[in-house]
C-alpha cells in the first residue's frame, strides 16, 4: 500500500506539472501571437524552434510548417529579399555568449523597413543555445524621415532662388526711388523678412547636417580656454545691454578633451546669447564651468524673465519658441537650442534647463572627459 501510495503521489505530481507546463505553453503562444513584432526563436544551427504569425507571414508559409526547418532555406525567396540575409550571416559565425546585434534592413519589394534585434539565448543544464530574432516594422517612421529629408532638400535649394530674387529686385527698386520716399520703408521690411527666412533655412539645414554627418572630434583643447573664448566673443553683446557677466571657472584639475572646438564653442556662445536676450538691461549673467567626477559641466544662469514650467520639456525641439509677455520684441528662430542639443549629444553628453518665471533660468550641458 505504501509503494502504491508513493507511485500515485508521483503520478499526481507529474500530472500537475504537465498541466502547468501546458498552461504556460498556451500562455507563451498567446503572447507570441499577440505581439505585432515579427519573432523567431532559432537553435544554434539556425533551425526554427518557435515563430509567430507575423513572422510566418513575412516568409509566406504557414507557421506550423516552418518548425524545424532552417532559416537559410528562406533567405533568397521572393518577398524576403535582403531581410533575413544579415540574420543568416550572424548565425553562420561562431555563437557568442551574451551576444546582441541591432541593425536596420529594408525590403525593396515590400517597401517595408525593419529594425532587427538578434540576441543569444542559452540553457546550460541542457547544453543548448540559439538566437532570438525580433523584427519591428518601422516603415512609417522611415517614410516620415524620407519626407523630412525631401522637405529639407526643397528648403535648402528650391527656396533659396526665389529669396535671392526678392532681395535682388528690392535692391533694384531702391535705386529708382527717392531717398525720402515711404516705399523705402516697405522695401526694408521685405528685405528684413527675407533675411529672417534665409537665416531660418540656414539654421534648419545646419542642424540636420550636424545630426546626420560624422562629427569630427579631432582637436585636443583645454575646456577652460574654450569657455573663456566663448565668453569673450559675447562680451560686446553683454556690454550693449549694460549687463554684468560673472565667470566662475573651476577646472584646475580637468584634463584636456578631444572635441569639435568650433561647434562646442558655438554651443557655449548660444547659451550666453539666449541669456542676454531674455534678461533685461542691467541684468546679471553667470557662466560656470567645473568638473564633476568624469564629466565637464558648463552652465549659464541669468536673472531674466524666466520660463513657465510647462514649456521646459519642449525647449530643445526645433522651431519651438515660448510665447509669453516680455518676449514680443525678441528675435529668434527656435533652432539655437536644438543645435546645442544635437552637438552635445554627438559628443556623448546631455543638456538640461531649470527656470522659474520672474526669477531667471539656468541652461547647461555636460560632456564626458
Amino acid at each position: 500500500m505504501t509503494i502504491v501510495a508513493n507511485q500515485a503521489t508521483i503520478a499526481v505530481r507529474n500530472a500537475q506539472l504537465f498541466s502547468r507546463m501546458l498552461q504556460q505553453q498556451r500562455q507563451l503562444e498567446a503572447v507570441l501571437h499577440a505581439i505585432p513584432d515579427l519573432l523567431m526563436v532559432l537553435d544554434e544551427s539556425g533551425s526554427i524552434l518557435l515563430i509567430n504569425e507575423p513572422a510566418a507571414t513575412l516568409i509566406d508559409r504557414p507557421g506550423d510548417t516552418l518548425i524545424g526547418r532552417s532559416l537559410a532555406e528562406f533567405v533568397t525567396i521572393d518577398g524576403v529579399d535582403g531581410v533575413l540575409e544579415q540574420i543568416q550571416q550572424i548565425i553562420q559565425t561562431p555563437l557568442q555568449s551574451g551576444g546582441n546585434w541591432t541593425f536596420e534592413v529594408r525590403s525593396e519589394r515590400q517597401k517595408r523597413d525593419y529594425l532587427v534585434s538578434v540576441s543569444v539565448w542559452e540553457n546550460p543544464p541542457a547544453q543548448t543555445a540559439g538566437y532570438v530574432v525580433v523584427l519591428r516594422d518601422v516603415s512609417t517612421l522611415r517614410d516620415l524621415t524620407r519626407f523630412k529629408d525631401e522637405m529639407l532638400r526643397i528648403a535648402s535649394h528650391d527656396l533659396r532662388s526665389p529669396l535671392a530674387l526678392i532681395v535682388g529686385y528690392c535692391s533694384l527698386i531702391e535705386l529708382d526711388i527717392a531717398p525720402d520716399s515711404p516705399i523705402n520703408d516697405y522695401l526694408q521690411t521685405i528685405m528684413r523678412a527675407t533675411e529672417r527666412m534665409k537665416g531660418l533655412l540656414d539654421a534648419m539645414v545646419r542642424v540636420e547636417q550636424i545630426r546626420k554627418s560624422p562629427l569630427e572630434m579631432h582637436e585636443h583643447v583645454i575646456f577652460a580656454e574654450l569657455v573663456r573664448q566663448a565668453a569673450a566673443n559675447m562680451q560686446m553683446a553683454i556690454y550693449n545691454k549694460q549687463q554684468q557677466m560673472d565667470m566662475q571657472i573651476h577646472l584646475e584639475d580637468a584634463p584636456g578633451v578631444t572635441v569639435n572646438s568650433v561647434l562646442l564653442r558655438e554651443c557655449m556662445e548660444n547659451l550666453i546669447s539666449n541669456a542676454s536676450k531674455y534678461t533685461p538691461d542691467g541684468g546679471r549673467i553667470i557662466v560656470r564651468a567645473y568638473r564633476h567626477e568624469s564629466r565637464l559641466i558648463y552652465e549659464v544662469e541669468d536673472n531674466g524673465i524666466g520660463i513657465p514650467k510647462e514649456h521646459l520639456p519642449r525647449l530643445f525641439q526645433s522651431f519651438y519658441r515660448v510665447k509669453q509677455p516680455g518676449t514680443e520684441g525678441i528675435e529668434g528662430r527656435g533652432q539655437g537650442l536644438s543645435l546645442v542639443k544635437t552637438v552635445i549629444e554627438r559628443h556623448a553628453g546631455d543638456v538640461w534647463v531649470e527656470s522659474e518665471p520672474g526669477v531667471g533660468s539656468r541652461f547647461g550641458f555636460w560632456i564626458p572627459i
